[in-house]
């Protein structure tokens, strides 16, 4: 809000000067005004950027905290978005340095950025309650569990057999927890893992954790202590342990059918974690029949 208000002043300022250059009969200041507003422009530009990007990261892995999907994919239309707008900003400087009659240019691309923005932000209004939940989340107890997380995982750093037994100790002593609702968890777990339930997308924390029947702080403390791991990480293992044996069974189906019947929702995702764990493309992996790596 302080930020708002010192652009605001800062603005509004350099306008009234700028405005009132128009009326300077010395050529060499109004000249020297523009320049200095044009400066101030590209300074302003970037500071907004640079706060941009800040901020996108922040909405990105506040994404992440609460969905068990990649989620964010859903605001790379607001970043391109917010290219495409600087780079219609940053036009004004140049159409200023041509004849008048060239500015007819970037009013009608002004137009077609208005119209562009006006339906992705109309598109995006639909998905705008994920983010507010994501935010929600991390704001009531996101935090203070990622706080607890991390303790958690420096203090399991060091030798196997202690590690082990530093694990146990947690999950058996986790406030609010027993050892009972651990075992439970083990049981439900497998379940899960027989049903294949890792195959569906588009579920919170809130979701998979009542079809486990715990809530999701104890699901993610116990797969971080336990299991070494986040469960989304955990999960996506198991979906490409599942999209390579579907593609070596359904040679016939597309890659986005297998995304899918695995568990990915976009198929990009699908191919960068694919590369990631197994070291190839799943056309790879398909074609030399689970063998990428024979000569």
């Amino acid at each position: 809000r302080d930020k708002y208000h010192v652009n605001l002043v800062v603005v509004y300022t350099v306008s009234f000067f700028l405005v009132r250059s128009f009326w300077w009969e010395n050529f060499s200041s109004k000249v020297t005004m523009l320049a200095v507003c044009g400066v101030l422009f590209l300074i302003q530009g970037i500071i907004h950027t640079l706060y941009f990007i800040k901020v996108y990261k922040k909405c990105a892995k506040a994404l992440s905290l609460y969905y068990d999907e990649d989620e964010d994919r859903r605001l790379k239309r607001v970043k391109f978005c917010y290219v495409i707008m600087m780079i219609t900003q940053m036009f004004i400087l140049v159409y200023l340095a041509l004849p008048s009659a060239y500015m007819m240019l970037w009013i009608f691309w002004y137009s077609l950025f208005l119209l562009y923005f006006t339906a992705n932000f109309l598109s995006f209004v639909g998905s705008h309650k994920l983010v507010l939940e994501a935010f929600a989340y991390k704001t009531l107890s996101g935090q203070e569990l990622v706080r607890k997380l991390n303790e958690l995982q420096k203090k399991v750093k060091g030798h196997k057999a202690e590690k082990d037994e530093q694990k146990e100790n947690r999950i058996n002593n986790m406030p609010g927890y027993t050892a009972n609702d651990t075992i439970r968890l083990d049981k439900a777990i497998e379940r899960w893992v027989a049903a294949k339930k890792y195959c569906e997308f588009d579920k919170t924390r809130d979701d998979i954790a009542k079809d486990l029947r715990t809530t999701k702080e104890f699901l993610q403390l116990y797969f971080t202590t336990k299991i070494g791991m986040d469960f989304r990480t955990w999960r996506t293992q198991l979906r490409i342990e599942e999209a390579k044996k579907l593609l070596l069974e359904n040679k016939d189906a597309s890659i986005q059918i297998i995304a899918e019947a695995a568990g990915f929702s976009d198929k990009s995702n699908f191919h960068r974690q694919f590369v990631k764990l197994v070291g190839c493309s799943p056309k790879e992996w398909r074609d030399s029949d689970g063998m990428p790596f024979e000569d």
